[in-house]
């Protein structure tokens, strides 16, 4: 996947005029019906002379399967930017989290839907000062499919991950999508 698009996370980046170009791969592989092992790398170059490298790696193991189905599972992740620009989006070096997660989803008639709370360690630094906290939170959808072409979904998260919040101490973000099939 590449795209280039503007960086809408916060109001200082708006303003700032910041485009990022994202260049990014996964790899996905299951070696029995339970086991899920994903990869991805992610390389972004910013508007503002800055770049990051993003790596992510999970193993998941699924002991449920109906009537929902559950996994649990480990999530590592290293991002590291060239530097700090100050121009409005969370920009860390050598950032590191661990976490441990539950991931149920389930398909019940035309709803479907899925939650995932997790808990874990982050590190990195910023502006030469460490930060090492736990981190905790959670995230999750829930959709009704109308017909086989029509389809609507409201989604959430909550937590103190700080890749997913522009680097605020505590976040929420609440969505919905109309998802149309032709």
């Amino acid at each position: 996947r590449v795209a280039q698009d503007p960086y809408s996370d916060t109001a200082q980046a708006m303003s700032n005029h910041i485009r990022v170009l994202n260049s990014s791969m996964y790899a996905l592989y299951r070696p029995t019906d339970r086991i899920t092992l994903m990869g991805s790398y992610s390389y972004r170059d910013y508007s503002d002379n800055n770049d990051a490298n993003d790596f992510m790696g999970s193993a998941s193991y699924l002991f449920l399967r109906k009537p929902v189905a559950l996994a649990i599972g480990y999530r590592a992740r290293f991002l590291d930017f060239r530097t700090q620009t100050g121009s409005g989006y969370f920009d860390p070096n050598d950032f590191s989290s661990h976490v441990l997660f539950l991931n149920g989803s389930f398909e019940l008639g035309k709803f479907y839907g899925y939650a995932e709370p997790y808990y874990g360690y982050q590190t990195f630094t910023r502006y030469e000062e460490g930060s090492h906290a736990m981190i905790a939170g959670a995230t999750g959808m829930l959709g009704y499919r109308f017909s086989k072409h029509l389809a609507a979904e409201v989604n959430g998260e909550v937590g103190d991950f700080a890749v997913s919040s522009s680097g605020a101490s505590n976040y929420y973000l609440l969505g919905g999508r109309l998802i149309i099939n032709f």
